[in-house]
């Protein structure tokens, strides 16, 4: 049959399927600006919190403290005075220092509890017993080696000066820098207060025992020794210095959930350099450490910027957000089997893939750009302290690689109700800082690429790969409307898991006359679907061809899908949409322009008045065959139910055990019954027509079920499926004897 028109091309599908979206769109205005506007509504409810949080610590209590100096004659104050001499617990934070405290430098002395005892792994024989823990006594060890063990020895000895009595001095400062003290609590992150002056904690003072000091080779690892600190002098002569200091840093903190502690490591130093100075100069030369002081500290507010603080967390869920109605709408088309429906009408992947992951691209965008641009407006730190072209390209790939996301998730869902990470830090991201190794932005930019690309490959394939699957599952009950010529058609399935190949067409050889009306019938497993997933060019056939009006099935799927339609069982509809919405959404696709769009046929209501070809998919009731019944030469259905099926068909399932009552008790109603259906427990008997009575049956059960556990059972009129299979055997029988 020549067509006046070509099959449709790339951009006309891709025009038909944008047009029937933005007529699906429009339907859902209000769920779409709903959908637009909810970050900004995220961003009003964040920036009211925000200012209650503000608002809170605005008060009194959370400021410096004040106090009124001087009072005028009005009764106002004339001079008030800040500082933390003011101030409660809770205001010194913000309270200014312009010249913090002096402190002593300590060294860090290990719990009495936990410092180095005598055990017999380790090869040092004069540590104090073990027992000296349970009474908190045991001394504080050092362990210095060396090269030389003279140099090493005679250095070690100036390293704790001892105390002179009487102790008198009136600058603390002063003593404690001449002598060594020590301190076990625990250090913080600055030194505007010295934790060793005011927790209720002991100060030592660092002197010698009066033990000799041990001098032997040893070779060992002391990493598991609990020594207060270690000298290792190397190679240190009168000529130069070189020591190792090994120090405790229990207290050091380093992790990314609080500040790096300010371990009591300065004096370590200056006490090994002025015991060197000693060794080499004399006694009375001395290089001290007064004192050492935090940097100057300028007056603070208390702040919580939840934006920076939420960045992470709360801006993936806003982005997240999205992602559910993405996949509602690629698993709804599933569901209602839209997309297999449109396949069938000759739709491409490509501009289906096209369009819709266009129309979800352009939705996140118009959705991430209210977000950004609303919450720019409001102020929110997130968007103004990082470069707004860092967050385009951010934002983007990770919205392209959640639409990647929910078409390879859409793959694993049949059902709607089934289916239904770096902070970019409080200074700022720019372009520049994409390279610093702490912030691990490019390499999430360049994970989340990969993931998009790989995910959307993933996604497309098995989109292909679970196509075949779902149209053989919903293509039930096909029947044929075409002028077809079937020329050896063979289909064969491979095995899997083992299984042999599974042969589901074999050899059709058929002509079917334009105009005709063709029934297709035959039991689950005959074929049916495959033949029909072949002629409508969803499967390839194994072997074999095919021709509607002389195009090869194999060669010319394009232009037979131009006069091709395919009206399932079921309303494959897109409820939102119209019915001319539809016909004019399946005309594009048909590639039908300008008058001819306008004037399409309702091609389902009277298939055989016009010019266009219907292949009906099965449908086990055969209505095709009840359109015209000459052509079928038996007559109509109910003569082919009166001729061929005068039966009733009885089906009961019960424990394997009980198949033998089952056959007796239904031979009771009907002696003539005839089995034709067993297994595991399920068996199916013909039940002549004029010796049975309904009601006679339904007793019988309703008897039996006291004695037999029956799952199911049932009485059903002859099927036409039934006299197909009936005459196809008598046919088969026939054949053979012949």
């Amino acid at each position: 049959m020549d067509s006046p028109r070509g099959p449709a091309s790339f951009a006309t599908q891709a025009d038909a399927l944008l047009r029937k979206n933005l007529c699906v769109q429009k339907r859902n205005l209000k769920t779409n600006i709903g959908i637009t506007f909810f970050p900004i509504l995220i961003c009003v409810l964040l920036i009211v919190l925000q200012n209650v949080i503000n608002n809170e610590l605005d008060k009194p209590k959370y400021k410096c403290g004040c106090m009124c100096l001087e009072t005028g004659v009005d009764g106002r104050c004339a001079r008030k005075e800040c500082g933390i001499q003011y101030s409660s617990l809770d205001q010194v934070g913000s309270c200014p220092i312009p010249s913090p405290p002096r402190w002593p430098a300590l060294i860090q002395v290990p719990r009495a509890d936990f410092r180095a005892v005598r055990t017999s792994s380790q090869p040092f024989d004069d540590l104090p017993d073990p027992l000296c823990r349970d009474s908190w006594s045991c001394p504080a060890s050092v362990l210095v080696t060396g090269n030389d063990k003279a140099v090493a020895e005679a250095i070690s000895r100036g390293l704790f000066p001892a105390l002179s009595p009487p102790l008198n001095a009136t600058d603390f400062l002063d003593i404690l820098s001449k002598l060594v003290a020590g301190s076990d609590t625990q250090p913080w992150y600055i030194q505007l207060l010295e934790p060793a002056f005011f927790s209720g904690h002991t100060l030592y003072l660092i002197q010698p025992e009066c033990l000799p000091f041990m001098s032997q080779t040893i070779s060992y690892n002391t990493g598991g020794i609990p020594f207060q600190l270690s000298y290792d002098f190397l190679g240190t002569t009168q000529y130069g210095l070189g020591v190792n200091v090994w120090y405790n840093s229990t207290y050091n903190d380093n992790n990314a959930y609080s500040f790096i502690a300010t371990l009591r490591v300065p004096r370590l130093v200056n006490a090994v350099s002025n015991a060197y100075l000693k060794f080499i100069k004399g006694t009375w030369v001395e290089m001290l450490l007064e004192y050492v002081k935090d940097m100057p500290k300028v007056g603070t507010s208390f702040q919580l910027d939840l934006s920076s603080l939420l960045s992470a967390l709360f801006f993936t869920w806003i982005i997240e957000l999205l992602f559910p109605v993405i996949l509602t709408y690629l698993v709804y088309e599933k569901q209602q089997k839209l997309k297999t429906m449109m396949k069938m009408h000759g739709l491409k992947d490509g501009p289906y893939w096209l369009i819709s992951y266009s129309y979800f691209l352009a939705l996140s965008v118009v959705y991430m750009l209210f977000f950004v641009i609303f919450g720019s407006l409001i102020g929110l730190n997130f968007f103004r302290v990082n470069e707004y072209s860092v967050q385009a390209v951010f934002f983007f790939v990770c919205i392209n690689l959640q639409i990647a996301l929910a078409f390879l998730v859409a793959s694993f869902f049949s059902s709607v109700k089934l289916a239904t990470g770096s902070s970019m830090g409080a200074i700022g991201m720019t372009w520049r800082s994409l390279k610093d190794p702490l912030n691990g932005m490019r390499d999430i930019l360049i994970i989340m690429s990969v993931e998009w690309a790989l995910l959307l490959i993933l996604a497309f394939y098995l989109d292909q790969a679970s196509l075949r699957k779902v149209v053989e599952q919903l293509l039930i009950d096909p029947n044929a409307n075409q002028a077809i010529i079937c020329d050896k058609l063979r289909k064969v399935y491979p095995g899997r898991d083992g299984n042999p190949d599974k042969l589901a067409v074999r050899g059709l050889s058929l002509v079917l006359q334009k105009g005709q009306c063709f029934g297709m019938l035959g039991p689950n497993g005959a074929g049916k679907t495959s033949f029909i997933s072949m002629m409508i060019g969803l499967i390839k056939p194994t072997s074999g061809t095919a021709y509607v009006h002389g195009m090869d099935i194999n060669m010319d799927m394009r232009n037979i899908y131009t006069n091709l339609g395919v009206c399932p069982q079921h309303n494959l509809l897109w409820e939102t949409l119209t019915g001319k919405e539809h016909l004019f959404f399946y005309g594009r696709l048909k590639n039908l322009k300008g008058a001819a769009l306008v004037k399409v046929p309702p091609t389902w209501i009277s298939p055989f008045e016009h010019n266009i070809h219907i292949l009906v998919l099965k449908n086990y009731n055969c209505y095709p065959t009840q359109w015209k019944r000459q052509s079928l030469r038996y007559g109509n259905t109910m003569q082919l139910k009166a001729r061929f099926g005068g039966t009733y068909i009885f089906t009961m399932t019960t424990s394997p055990d009980q198949e033998k009552e089952v056959e007796q008790l239904v031979h009771q109603f009907s002696p003539s019954a005839n089995k034709i259906y067993h297994l595991s427990g399920t068996q199916k008997f013909e039940l002549p027509k004029q010796e049975v009575k309904i009601a006679h049956v339904f007793a019988a059960v309703e008897n039996a079920k006291r004695r037999l556990t029956i799952h199911a059972w049932g009485l059903v009129d002859t099927t036409l499926e039934d006299v197909f299979i009936k005459v196809a055997r008598g046919a088969q029988a026939f054949n053979e004897f012949a």
